[in-house]
């Protein structure tokens, strides 16, 4: 089991993560107020993760974050945000961060994204044993016997969700492939089932759109037209004119273009 560097502010709140984790078979390594207490704490015991809160005193949860980071470039940090910090969360999912949950969580959900999260660094620590750090030489420097494509590496949250009343904005923060669709299709058939009707796609905080996904994002979006939701995509116009211009089902989408 995992030993876990708890922050937040809230002094109940670290008691409830820790005895979420406990109860979960996981270990307290130690706990944090605020920034400038998180980096040190994980400077002296290197956990094997990180829950950490945005919004607290002193230095924030971002800049800690970068910090620990620049410790170390393997750390598993999942960020802890309230609703209504949705765009700090897309900052540190882009700095770093493996994952996120909005708080109030439940249990089940906690532990759910903290095992996927240790589950992505195991296969990480592997190639990292594997290849002796040499993932960017050529594959012909690769030891004997070792098949780069066949190793499952980790990744990070490819989107973040903010729902509102019967709306749905998603926003992609890293480059998509194809393994992401499966997520972004279940969150929005569950949605969709639960009565959302208005749904919106922001792929400008990043590369999102590329030859290889962009076809997939032309489907998801003619199922949701298709199946009567409203739907608005923010994107640059560049991918607009490339990618969805000259696709008929589309034309009751709602694009809002922006330049690069």
């Amino acid at each position: 089991m995992a030993q876990v560097l708890v922050v937040d502010d809230a002094l109940i709140m670290r008691r409830t993560i820790g005895g979420m984790l406990e109860k979960n078979g996981h270990t307290v390594a130690a706990e944090a107020g605020n920034g400038v207490q998180a980096v040190e704490a994980y400077r002296q015991h290197r956990p094997d993760l990180v829950t950490m809160d945005i919004t607290m005193p002193g230095m924030d949860g971002i800049e800690a974050l970068k910090q620990i980071v620049a410790l170390d470039p393997a750390a598993r940090v999942m960020i802890v945000s309230a609703l209504g910090q949705q765009h700090k969360v897309f900052d540190a999912l882009q700095y770093g961060a493996k994952s996120y949950i909005l708080k109030p969580f439940k249990e089940e959900r906690l532990i759910s994204v903290i095992n996927d999260i240790l589950e992505n660094r195991t296969c990480g620590d592997f190639v990292s044993e594997r290849l002796g750090n040499r993932m960017a030489e050529p594959e012909d420097k690769l030891p004997p016997g070792v098949d780069l494509a066949a190793i499952s590496l980790p990744h990070t949250a490819a989107f973040a969700s903010e729902e509102a009343g019967e709306s749905l904005k998603v926003t992609v923060v890293r480059q998509f492939m194809q393994r992401d669709f499966a997520e972004l299709s279940r969150l929005m058939a569950e949605r969709a089932a639960s009565g959302v009707g208005q749904f919106s796609l922001d792929l400008t905080k990043c590369q999102a759109v590329n030859d290889g996904v962009a076809p997939g994002f032309a489907d998801l979006l003619e199922k949701l037209v298709l199946a009567g939701r409203q739907v608005q995509v923010s994107c640059h116009t560049q991918d607009y004119l490339r990618f969805f211009r000259n696709v008929p089902a589309l034309g009751p989408v709602e694009f809002t273009l922006l330049k690069k």
